[in-house]
C-alpha cells in the first residue's frame, strides 16, 4: 500500500507553531465562539492533518500540502497567525488532489466518529473531501449541524443574513419586554448571599471578595459595610478608599463568621448540612420549587427571597454602585419573582422552565446536587430563570413562525439564536462567582466550585450580555478581528467560506455511537479516519 505523506514528512514544527497561534483566546471567529463543548481540536491542525493523510509521500506533496493548507503563507499576513483564516484555494486543491491521488476531492471519504465541535469535520470539508461526521452526544450534533452542514447546505440561500435580522429583532424584543427589570445603567450585578445569624437573626451579606471589587482603579472598587446593633440592618457604600474588613472569618476543617450584630461566631460553610451555606441553598430551593411546582403567589416567596438574594453591587461602565439599600433595584428584583409566579401559573411559561430532575450521576453538577439543588430550575434567582424562559419561549415562537415559512432553514436560523441564549445562561446562575483580578464574570460550565457571591448578566443592556453573545454589529460589518467570542462573525465567517461552493451534498452528520458506526456507513467505504478520541471516562 502507497504511504501516505503524514507517515514520511508531515511538518510537525510548522504544525506546532501554527496550534500555538490558533489555540489562546484570540479575536477571530473561532467556531468554539458557537456554543461550549469540552473539547474542540485546532481546525489549523485538523486541515494539515486531513491532507497530508489524503495525499501520497513525495515531494511533489510535500510542497502541496504548505500551500493548500496555509502553512506556506508569510508570517503576519493571517490574522494572528492562525491558519483556521486562511480559506484552501478551491480550484488549486481540487486539481492538485486530483492529479496526486487519481480521486477528485469529493470522492474522498473522511469519517470523524467522535467529531464533538467539529474541527475535524469542517476542515475536511473546506479542502471538498466527502464528510460524514457522528457524535453520540445530542448537544455536539446540534453543534456539528450548525457548524458544517447548515452553513455548507444554506449560505447561499441566505442563512447569515436571515440570522442576522432575527437576532436584531430578538434583541430588540428583549428590550422591550424585560428591560424595565433591570437598573437602566446596570451592566453586571454582583449578588452575595444573605444570611441569618442563628443567635441574633440578624441579615449579613456574605460574599468572597472581602473589601475590594477590583483590581483595577476604577470608581468605587471598594465595599464598605456597616452593620447597625439595634436594629439588625446594614448599609452598603461603594467607595473610593480601602475600608476595613466588616467580616471577621477564621479557618479550619470549617470556615466561621462573627456575627457583626451579636459578636458571637457561626459556621459558614464546611461538611455536612449544619452551616449557613447550606441553610441557604435550601431555603432557596425550597422557594423556587413552591412557585414552579408548588404555583404559590409570589406573596411570602418574595419577601423570603429578597432576603437570600442580596443585589449588593451593580457595575455602571468603569464603576461599581451599592445597591443593596436602593428602593429601585429591590423592586425590580421583587417585579420579576411575581412575574414569574403569574406566568408560571396563567400562560405557557412553564413549558420553558427546565424543571426536569438533575441526574445523579452529572459528576458535574454534584456540588449543586449535595447541597439541595435537585432540578435545574434551581440553578437560578427568579429573575435570571424569569429572563431565561421568557427569552426562550420567544425563540420557540419564532421557530414555529419561520418553520412555517421553511421548515428545515427555519430550524436553522432558530438554533443559532438558542446557541445566542445559551451563552448568556452561562454566565447568569447561582453558581457564577466574580473575578475581581479580571473585573468579569467566570462562567458557569467553568467548574462548579460554588462561591460566596453570585453574578447576573443584565440581558438587555447594549453591547453586552445579549448583544455580546451573538454580536450583530461586528457580523454586519464584517469586524472579525473585533468579536469578542459571538455567534454571529463565526456564522458570517463560515458562509463566506462555504459560499458558491455547492458543498452541502458533500457532508453528513449523524446521531450515533462511534462503535456501532460501521452499520451506518457500511463496509470498505471510507478513505480517511481522523478523529480525536475522548480521554475521560
Amino acid at each position: 500500500m502507497e504511504r501516505r505523506l503524514i507517515e514520511e514528512r508531515f511538518p510537525v514544527q510548522k504544525v506546532n507553531e501554527a496550534a500555538k497561534a490558533e489555540a489562546p483566546f484570540i479575536r477571530i471567529p473561532k467556531i468554539n465562539n458557537l456554543h461550549p463543548w469540552f473539547a474542540r481540536r485546532i481546525c489549523g491542525v485538523a486541515r494539515v492533518l486531513t491532507l497530508s493523510a489524503a495525499l501520497p509521500d513525495d515531494g511533489e506533496a510535500e510542497e502541496a500540502l504548505k500551500d493548500l493548507t496555509g502553512i506556506s503563507i508569510r508570517k503576519g499576513t493571517l490574522p494572528f497567525g492562525a491558519l483556521y483564516m486562511f480559506q484552501p484555494p478551491t480550484e488549486k486543491v481540487s486539481e492538485i488532489v486530483e492529479r496526486l491521488t487519481g480521486k477528485r476531492p469529493e470522492e474522498i471519504i473522511v469519517i470523524d466518529p467522535m467529531a464533538g465541535g467539529g474541527s475535524i469535520p469542517l476542515e475536511a470539508l473546506r479542502l471538498g473531501f466527502r464528510t460524514i461526521a457522528a457524535d453520540y452526544n445530542p448537544v455536539s450534533y446540534l453543534i456539528l449541524r450548525a457548524t458544517v452542514e447548515f452553513p455548507a447546505k444554506y449560505a447561499d440561500k441566505g442563512l447569515f443574513e436571515r440570522t442576522l435580522e432575527e437576532a436584531k429583532r430578538m434583541i430588540e424584543w428583549s428590550r422591550e419586554e424585560l428591560g424595565d427589570l433591570y437598573g437602566e445603567d446596570a451592566e453586571n450585578y454582583i449578588f452575595a448571599r444573605g444570611v441569618n445569624c442563628p443567635h441574633c437573626g440578624g441579615l449579613i451579606p456574605i460574599v468572597g471578595f472581602g473589601t475590594e471589587i477590583t483590581k483595577k482603579n476604577w470608581k468605587g472598587k471598594f465595599l464598605e459595610v456597616k452593620f447597625d446593633k439595634e436594629t439588625k440592618c446594614f448599609e452598603a457604600k461603594s467607595v473610593d478608599r480601602h475600608p476595613k474588613e466588616w467580616l471577621r472569618k477564621t479557618r479550619g476543617g470549617v470556615i466561621s463568621v462573627e456575627c457583626p450584630y451579636c459578636g458571637r461566631f457561626f459556621a459558614l460553610r464546611g461538611r455536612g448540612e449544619d452551616h449557613a451555606f447550606a441553610r441557604w441553598f435550601r431555603e432557596h430551593a425550597r422557594t423556587m420549587e413552591g412557585i414552579i411546582e408548588g404555583f404559590e403567589p409570589a406573596g411570602e416567596a418574595t419577601e423570603t427571597l429578597l432576603r437570600l438574594h442580596i443585589p449588593l453591587v451593580k457595575q455602571v461602565g468603569s464603576g461599581f454602585v451599592a445597591v443593596a439599600n436602593d428602593e429601585g433595584e429591590i423592586k425590580r428584583f421583587a417585579e420579576a419573582i411575581r412575574r414569574l409566579a403569574d406566568e408560571a401559573q396563567t400562560s405557557d411559561l412553564l413549558d420553558y422552565i427546565p424543571t426536569d430532575p438533575i441526574p445523579e450521576e452529572n459528576r458535574w453538577a454534584s456540588s449543586a446536587r449535595n447541597l439541595g439543588l435537585t432540578e435545574w430550575y434551581m440553578l437560578y434567582n427568579p429573575r435570571q430563570l424569569y429572563v431565561l424562559a421568557k427569552l426562550a419561549q420567544y425563540i420557540a415562537r419564532r421557530a414555529t413562525k419561520l418553520m412555517k415559512e421553511d421548515t428545515e432553514f427555519g430550524a436553522t436560523v432558530a438554533l443559532y439564536l438558542t446557541f445566542g441564549l445559551d451563552k448568556v445562561v452561562n454566565y447568569n446562575t447561582i453558581i457564577t462567582s466574580w473575578d475581581r483580578s479580571q473585573t468579569s464574570i467566570r462562567d458557569s460550565l467553568g467548574g462548579l466550585g460554588i462561591r460566596n457571591e453570585y453574578c447576573e448578566l443584565v440581558v438587555t443592556f447594549p453591547s453586552r450580555s445579549l448583544e455580546w453573545a451573538l454580536e450583530p454589529n461586528v457580523a454586519e460589518k464584517g469586524e472579525f478581528q473585533r468579536t469578542g467570542g459571538g455567534v454571529l462573525p463565526v456564522l458570517r465567517a463560515l458562509c463566506n467560506w462555504f459560499r458558491e461552493r455547492e458543498l452541502g451534498d458533500r457532508t453528513t452528520v449523524f446521531l450515533a455511537d462511534a462503535t456501532k458506526f460501521s452499520s451506518i456507513v457500511g463496509q470498505g467505504s471510507l478513505d480517511i479516519v481522523n478523529v480525536d478520541p475522548p480521554y475521560f471516562e
